[in-house]
């Protein structure tokens, strides 16, 4: 979706559902992702797509699914609370908060230009689903190990490195999950650059995969 020089001119095209449920979707448009997930103990599908056919300010919406009816609705309000509008859709993965214990975390764009990464992260507990971590960086990454994520944030320096496309160095900062959400664990700062086009492209890593490709953030 993010190509050259940041346009998001690559949208993918909708994902089948069948008629039944999407009848039950309010407002739907474009069907992004259908997924069978295991965030409850039963399970349930998810079901991500825009209430809007604008290609510029779509409103994704995460619908949860059980039993074919729809049990929780997340518009784009609560996915980015402190977006700056024209939220896209971008990817998402179910991954292991804690064990026995799976979450969504989905990745938007924000702001006209795409620029801004937004992540929710959502959980069931309890009976419920809820966004239990939010933030929104510039051109970012998250990347998944046990009980622990790295948030990577574009770090803006003094030129060549001044424009929003260009090579970045990064901000990587650890979050520990403790007590049922993220703790801010320390910082640490990229030696190497990094073409920001890749690294939102791509916004959702392995601890294992990420060391691999990317090598150490310092």
């Amino acid at each position: 979706m993010i190509g050259a020089f940041g346009a998001e001119d690559r949208a993918g095209s909708s994902a089948p559902l069948a008629a039944d449920i999407r009848a039950k979707l309010p407002g739907v448009q474009v069907i992004r992702r259908v997924l069978d997930t295991n965030l409850a103990p039963s399970g349930e599908q998810t079901i991500i797509y825009d209430s809007d056919a604008d290609d510029s300010d779509p409103h994704p919406k995460v619908a949860f699914l059980v039993g074919g009816r729809v049990v929780k609705l997340f518009d784009e309000f609560a996915l980015v609370p402190h977006g700056g509008g024209f939220e896209r859709y971008l990817s998402s993965c179910e991954f292991d908060l804690a064990k026995n214990h799976k979450a969504l975390a989905i990745a938007l764009t924000s702001g006209f230009n795409g620029a801004a990464s937004a992540f929710a992260i959502i959980r069931w507990q309890s009976g419920h689903y809820q966004v239990v971590f939010a933030p929104i960086v510039g051109q970012g990454r998250m990347v998944f190990g046990p009980l622990r994520l790295e948030l990577w944030n574009s770090l803006w320096e003094k030129p060549p490195y001044d424009c929003v496309w260009c090579l970045h160095r990064y901000v990587v900062t650890e979050y520990l999950w403790r007590n049922n959400r993220y703790v801010k664990a320390g910082s640490k700062r990229t030696t190497k650059i990094y073409d920001p086009e890749h690294v939102q492209n791509f916004p959702f890593w392995l601890e294992r995969d990420s060391a691999k490709r990317n090598g150490s953030a310092n």
